[in-house]
C-alpha cells in the first residue's frame, strides 16, 4: 500500500454485494453528495471519520467492473474494499465464517486454446491476482472483533458469472483453482483495480455451502452476513488512518 493509503488523504471506495449491507452502512455515514451514475447510486461523505464512498454495485463481474472504474475514475478512489457473501468450497469453512483476499482468479476465463493457464489473463503475469496485504491484514483484524479468529480464513477467491449450487462444479473449482470460496464480482474488481494499479481487498462471509441446498441458505444468513459486513467495514475504517 502506498503512503498516500496510509494517510488522511485516501478515499475508499466502499462496495456492497447486498443491498441490505450499503443501506446499514449508508446509516452509519455522513453523507455530503448522492449521485446516479450509470443505474448506481454513488453515497460520498464519512464513514467513521474517513473519506469515503459508498455503492451498491448490483450481482456479476461486469457490474463490478463498471462500478469499481467509476469509484477510481470518477470519484478519486485510491483505495478499494468491497464486501458481500460466498459460498464455501471446504468442509471446514463453515455458514457465517469470513474470508478475506489474499488474491482472487477468474474462474470461467478461459484461453487454454491460446495457450494460457485456465483463469489466467492475458495482460496479467500470473493467474490469480494479489489483494493488497496491508488491506488484508488490516480486515482480518477487523474481523476479528466480530467473530472468533478461528472462524476467519485468508486465502484465494474464486470468481465466475454463476451462482454455484452444484456440487461437481464445487469440486473443480476447488481442485483446479484450489479457492476457499466461490461468489461473483471480486475478480472483477481486483482485475480492474491491479489495473488502475489501486490496492484492493475482497471480504466475504460465508452465506451457503455451494450445493444444491444454497439457495435456502443464502436466503436464510444473508441478513446477518450483511450485519457482519457493517461491523467489519466499520471496525476497518477505524483503524486505517
Amino acid at each position: 500500500m502506498d503512503a498516500n493509503t496510509m494517510t488522511g488523504r485516501v478515499k475508499y471506495g466502499v462496495i456492497g454485494a447486498m443491498t441490505e449491507e450499503v443501506e446499514m452502512l449508508k446509516k452509519d455515514m455522513s453523507i455530503t453528495k448522492t449521485e446516479e451514475l450509470y443505474g448506481l447510486t454513488f453515497y460520498e461523505g464519512m464513514l467513521v471519520g474517513r473519506n469515503a464512498v459508498l455503492v451498491y454495485s448490483g450481482i456479476g463481474k461486469v457490474n463490478a467492473a463498471v462500478t469499481t472504474s467509476l469509484l477510481i475514475d470518477r470519484f478519486g478512489c485510491n483505495s478499494v474494499i468491497f464486501t458481500g457473501v460466498a459460498g464455501s468450497l471446504h468442509n471446514d469453512i463453515g455458514i457465517m465464517d469470513v474470508v478475506i483476499s489474499e488474491a482472487v482468479v477468474q474462474a470461467d476465463f478461459d484461453l487454454q486454446a491460446l495457450g494460457y493457464e485456465l483463469g489466467r489473463l492475458a495482460e496479467f503475469d500470473t493467474r490469480d491476482i494479489s489483494a493488497d496485504k496491508a488491506l488484508v491484514a488490516c480486515a482480518k483484524k477487523a474481523a476479528e472483533k466480530v467473530i472468533s479468529a478461528r472462524n476467519i480464513y485468508t486465502g484465494l477467491i474464486a470468481t465466475s458469472d454463476r451462482f454455484v449450487s452444484d456440487e461437481e462444479l464445487k469440486a473443480s473449482l476447488s481442485e483446479t483453482f484450489g479457492a476457499l470460496c466461490t461468489e461473483m464480482e471480486g475478480a472483477a474488481i481486483g482485475q480492474t483495480a491491479a489495473r488502475a494499479g489501486v490496492p484492493f481487498v475482497i471480504i466475504r462471509t460465508i452465506s451457503d455451502n455451494a450445493s444444491e441446498k444454497s439457495a435456502g441458505q443464502f436466503d436464510d444468513f444473508m441478513g446477518m452476513a450483511a450485519r457482519h459486513s457493517e461491523e467489519i467495514i466499520l471496525n476497518m475504517l477505524s483503524d486505517l488512518q
